[in-house]
């Protein structure tokens, strides 16, 4: 269905709380697609070829999981399967800099677009490879940092006007060099991380409480997180007043308005719709992607951020790192991926 007209008005008051520069960017794994990193999904699948590469025996098992509809869940029992002493060594060749990110005219204007901070689920570090060519500076750290966590935490209270302008990116989930107990990917980590009462739940309440939080590439699926948003919605929400934004694509068989009602009512989050191109693609039963319907194209997702970062954007260096390069074809990429380990393996 079409996108409705509100929307449009919605997009200008975003742009609007955005030149205030109070606000966080929370950046998903739709943002990373954008250079080639793997979504949601794609992670599952790559995880689920990694076990049957290590136990080949397994294949009908794994299929069978991968058939479930709770991803944390499938998280957790291919993680089991991989191994800790494989997990962390696989996570990091996954999401490793491949200097796509400094040449993506997406990443470049995300980074351009007046926030004041960044907070990220990604493992890549895509948004510090393009923020070096900023002329602010920044400084970047997981949340098992708890001094850096702490410094964040106070620097929340000032406003953008002192004389500290530093630029924050904290990795809420780790990054792809972490210690593998610091990944966060599966139904234990995420209990674990943001039981109730904890310091992340306290601290991604007072952000929520105190900050505009605008989603991006967010899938709206952690809902152990989303909660915290839920909590400060009903504490001190204001439904005429929406403290949040988040930037959503819209399939052709959704419909805009009661997406809008049920993320602004339950959770405080007011989204702004970009039109998602859907191309079905034929049955493959040797792909095994049970989350995909056909292949999308987030085109919209880069235009829509470069239309907010020219009218809200910082001043960015010159540079010359070469044109965007194109994702690649989601299957193509696996493929690739199980190829050049299976070589590796085999040196």
């Amino acid at each position: 269905m079409a996108i409705d007209n509100k929307n449009k008005e919605e997009k200008e008051n975003l742009k609007e709380m955005i030149k205030i520069k109070e606000s966080l960017a929370f950046i998903g794994a739709g943002c990373s697609k954008q250079c080639g990193y793997p979504s949601w999904s794609e992670l599952l699948q790559l995880m689920r070829n990694e076990v049957i590469e290590l136990y080949p025996k397994r294949e009908s098992e794994v299929d069978v999981l991968m058939q479930e509809r709770d991803r944390l869940w499938i998280a957790q029992e291919l993680r089991k399967s991989i191994g800790e002493e494989n997990f962390g060594p696989f996570i990091r060749r996954l999401f490793e800099p491949q200097g796509g990110s400094q040449k993506s005219d997406f990443y470049r204007d995300l980074v351009n677009i007046n926030f004041r901070h960044f907070l990220t689920t990604n493992y890549d570090t895509s948004i510090e490879q393009c923020i070096r060519f900023l002329t602010t500076s920044f400084n970047s750290f997981c949340w098992h940092e708890k001094e850096k966590v702490q410094n964040f935490i106070r620097n929340l209270t000032r406003n953008s006007s002192s004389n500290d302008n530093t630029r924050f990116i904290l990795y809420l989930h780790g990054k792809y060099d972490s210690c593998s107990k610091n990944i966060i990917l599966s139904e234990r980590d995420y209990a674990k991380r943001y039981r109730k009462g904890n310091l992340a739940s306290k601290a991604l309440w007072m952000i929520a409480a105190i900050r505009h939080v605008i989603f991006i590439g967010f899938g709206f699926e952690d809902f152990d997180l989303l909660n915290i948003f839920r909590e400060v919605k009903w504490e001190l929400g204001n439904e005429k007043e929406p403290r949040h934004f988040a930037i959503i694509g819209l399939r052709p068989n959704e419909d805009s308005m009661p997406k809008r009602r049920h993320l602004l009512e339950k959770y405080g989050i007011l989204p702004i719709f970009y039109e998602v191109k859907v191309k079905q693609s034929g049955s493959c039963d040797s792909c095994k992607r049970p989350f995909s319907t056909g292949e999308e194209n987030h085109d919209n997702l880069k235009d829509l951020i470069s239309e907010i970062a020219s009218t809200t954007g910082c001043n960015v260096r010159e540079y010359t790192s070469g044109s965007q390069t194109a994702p690649l074809d989601e299957s193509y990429r696996l493929f690739e991926y199980t190829k050049r380990h299976i070589e590796e393996r085999r040196r």
